[in-house]
């Protein structure tokens, strides 16, 4: 052969290369042609154990052989993938793969198919994502729910829903909710309960997906809402402290323990079932004897308590008597948290177990009260009421005391003020029936004015007694007394009348006649009704009165001129009669004091005297004068004093010196004094005939 040219080379050359770029062209048409295509996965299940169930459905029949399905793992979407499993049979749509955790962290699967005569693989599948759940706890009652999606973004197959379940029976899982989201939360109320949940979501292919499972302890330790104590009372037939509240506004809640306050700390003295249980009495309450203090707590039904309410107390309350002024004392502690506020104390009482009687009230802040008790030997009793402003009420103790009061006399009744010499006879007449110890003299110079004690009797069981007032200078002036009724307690509660005594005054006229002038008695129920006079001679006053007048008539003028003798000092004293018998069944009278009017002092002269004869002797007669200060003197016309004597009762004869004094007219000079110490000096002449 020829050797070949350098163009016939480069054609060679040339016509190699298209035959090789035509074959592999060929040969690569015929491979795309036959290409095996991946099946398509479509659900993901954690199992319980941690496996991972895969369901897909089977590629489209290409004509190649089929070699298998063979499944890729990785714990991140972007890698390495390591396989993991196979299946053989065309028709299996869906496999477990063991020897993995799904629940405790999410895994990456895809699937590949492989052809039968030269191991030829396809292209993966798309990768689903195992579904984590993972439960947060936000409290002891609430948990976050939140999981992941098996592809991002979702399949065109995959339902838009995600279905969660919880276990609330053993081994049973229950649907509960149904949202799009992957994150959600859930509360519950258990008193002690582990609660596993898990998700599934379906596929249009029938398959569902389904979550790993999580779970998280849920304990109710909240207990319900702080109880209301409505009221703390005291029963009073029992005496026992009885608490009443509110019921609690928490739907669990089961019943509720009652607490008693000690002083540092909250003793259980009981409990009660049912939310509706809403009274305790407490059978060792003392609330008769002290204050005694009381919470409530209201528990559900898993035993937790709620908080305890606000403390109430009981009223504790007090009485003293006060025998002296028949008062009853109450004292009381104060009601404290009443609901709504306290708006004030009713103060109750009954007499002899009869109708309660509501007394008084008093404002929150006062915390005591008086009463004067009047019925003698009745029992009172007492308690005291709180009143809130929403009506409710709360009742202390109660107490009681027999009224041991003072029975104070009915009456006490000055019958008569009467005055002897300068002194005052008080005649009384009192109830002896009351408490009295003693009774007091109070003597004025008004009735209107003010009274000064004078005098204290000790108390004796009679009706009538007397004061007498010796130092009453009864002629001077009016007197008035008055007496009171003294307990053991130093009280006077009870003062009789004043009475005023009669005061008499007595002026001696000219005329031979006194004038009289009296006050009026006061102090007695009726007017005196009239008034006797009565004459004292000699210090002695007549047994009978000389004279009477009405009640009315206060002045008398005595004709003396018919009583020549004595000492021409006349005295008086008038008597008061009460008009008519009193309400006290009396009729009573008063004697003023003793009052004087000394008359004047009157001589009676003759002007002639015949010794021997009708008229013998010259006997100046003197009527009310002092004997003892009686001068008659006689003289001649010379002057001569022929005759003396300092004797009333003896008078001149005519002789001189045993002489007859010859007939003429002789002078006379009479001196003497009357009772009323005043001078009576008399002269003239007197004619001696023989």
């Amino acid at each position: 052969m020829c050797p070949l040219t350098r163009i016939s080379v480069l054609y060679l050359a040339a016509r190699n290369l298209v035959i090789l770029f035509l074959f592999a062209f060929v040969i690569n048409i015929s491979e795309t042609s036959a290409q095996i295509t991946p099946p398509e996965i479509r659900c993901i299940t954690v199992e319980s154990t941690g496996e991972v169930t895969l369901h897909w459905l089977a590629p489209a029949d290409t004509g190649t052989s089929f070699g298998g399905y063979h499944f890729f793992m990785s714990n991140q979407l972007s890698g390495p993938y390591v396989p993991i499993d196979s299946v053989f049979s065309f028709a299996t749509l869906t496999t477990t793969i063991s020897g993995v955790n799904a629940n405790t962290t999410s895994l990456y699967f895809f699937i590949k198919t492989r052809e039968g005569c030269c191991s030829q693989y396809s292209l993966a599948s798309d990768t689903l994502r195992s579904i984590r759940m993972i439960v947060t706890a936000l409290s002891n009652e609430v948990v976050r729910l939140n999981w992941n999606r098996i592809h991002n973004p979702p399949l065109p197959s995959t339902g838009s829903a995600y279905t969660l379940y919880k276990e609330l029976s053993n081994g049973i899982f229950s649907p509960f909710k149904t949202l799009i989201d992957t994150t959600t939360i859930d509360t519950n109320i258990f008193c002690n309960q582990y609660i596993n949940y898990r998700v599934t979501q379906s596929d249009l292919s029938g398959c569902s997906s389904g979550s790993s499972v999580d779970g998280e302890l849920f304990r109710d330790v909240k207990g319900p809402a702080a109880t209301l104590i409505d009221t703390v009372s005291i029963d009073p037939l029992s005496g026992l402290a009885t608490i009443s509240w509110l019921a609690d506004s928490s739907a669990d809640t089961q019943g509720y323990v009652i607490y008693q306050y000690n002083g540092t700390s909250y003793d259980s003295i009981g409990s009660v079932t049912g939310i509706n249980s809403l009274q305790f009495t407490y059978p060792s309450s003392l609330a008769s004897n002290l204050v005694e203090t009381f919470s409530v707590a209201a528990y559900d039904s898993c035993r937790n308590l709620g908080s305890l309410a606000v403390n109430h107390n009981t009223m504790l309350l007090d009485l003293s008597f006060d025998k002296c002024l028949a008062t009853a004392s109450l004292e009381w502690n104060a009601y404290q948290n009443m609901n709504g506020g306290l708006q004030r104390y009713e103060i109750w009482y009954r007499i002899n177990n009869g109708a309660w009687v509501r007394d008084g009230f008093v404002p929150p802040g006062v915390l005591t009260y008086q009463k004067i008790l009047t019925q003698q030997n009745d029992t009172y009793e007492f308690f005291v009421r709180a009143s809130g402003t929403s009506t409710q009420t709360a009742s202390s103790n109660l107490v009681s005391v027999v009224a041991d009061i003072f029975v104070q006399p009915s009456f006490l009744y000055i019958r008569s003020a009467s005055v002897i010499g300068t002194s005052v006879q008080v005649n009384c007449y009192v109830d002896p029936a009351g408490d009295v110890v003693s009774y007091r003299l109070y003597r004025g110079n008004s009735a209107t004015g003010v009274l000064s004690l004078i005098d204290e009797l000790p108390f004796a069981p009679l009706a009538d007694f007397s004061f007498t007032d010796l130092f009453a200078d009864a002629e001077s002036a009016r007197r008035f007394y008055q007496i009171t009724a003294v307990d053991s307690c130093g009280g006077e509660q009870v003062f009789s009348n004043i009475a005023g005594t009669v005061l008499l005054t007595a002026d001696a006229l000219e005329n031979l006649s006194s004038a009289l002038s009296w006050s009026t008695y006061t102090g007695w129920t009726n007017d005196p009704g009239t008034y006797a006079i009565y004459r004292v001679i000699n210090g002695v006053a007549d047994a009978s009165p000389f004279a009477w007048v009405n009640g009315d008539t206060l002045t008398y003028n005595d004709d003396v001129s018919a009583f020549p003798g004595g000492d021409g000092n006349l005295c008086y004293v008038v008597q008061a009669v009460e008009d008519s018998v009193n309400v006290f069944g009396l009729k009573d009278s008063a004697f003023s004091n003793q009052a004087c009017a000394p008359q004047q002092a009157v001589a009676y002269i003759p002007n002639a005297f015949t010794p021997g004869g009708l008229n013998p002797v010259f006997v100046p007669v003197t009527i009310y004068d002092d004997p003892e200060t009686y001068s008659l003197q006689i003289f001649n016309r010379w002057g001569q004093l022929v005759f003396s004597t300092l004797n009333p009762n003896q008078g001149w004869d005519g002789t001189f010196q045993d002489n007859d004094s010859p007939t003429g007219v002789y002078a006379y000079l009479l001196v003497f004094k009357g009772f009323n110490k005043k001078e009576v000096r008399r002269s003239g002449t007197i004619t001696l005939l023989r």
